[in-house]
């Protein structure tokens, strides 16, 4: 199943894939997402979601931190979002039968973190691919 890369918002990726589309007031096909940066356009689909649809929310721990740092992501209520740190280089299971591995990519902080000087070199666990 692909995602069609034209229409980014998380709502109508959804609606073009019926297995994910929410079904009900709450919930979804959905049961883990992955988040490979901090940046307002990568994370903005989390608040698409419902308040109370369970999923596992996978990043890295400066990733999760950075939602951590802004309140409007309390909306995720850990009783049904179980925020999973993940370590670099690591192997971990995203679903049952779907395995990944997060690996530091150059990129930045989210812009909104952004100081005096912006570097977009920086390898860490800001901004990574996964395999």
């Amino acid at each position: 199943m692909g995602f069609d890369q034209r229409l980014p918002d998380l709502r109508g990726q959804l609606a073009l894939h019926a297995p994910l589309y929410p079904k009900g007031l709450r919930g979804s096909g959905l049961h883990s997402v992955l988040v490979t940066n901090g940046d307002i356009d990568h994370v903005a689909g989390l608040l698409t979601l419902r308040e109370s649809q369970a999923f596992d929310l996978f990043a890295t721990p400066a990733i999760h931190d950075v939602l951590a740092a802004n309140p409007v992501f309390t909306a995720m209520n850990p009783e049904f979002v179980t925020r999973k740190r993940i370590a670099l280089d690591h192997e971990f299971a995203l679903l049952p039968d779907l395995s990944a591995r997060l690996f530091a990519v150059p990129g930045k902080v989210p812009l909104y973190l952004e100081g005096e000087s912006v570097r977009t070199d920086l390898l860490g666990e800001n901004t990574v691919g996964s395999n």
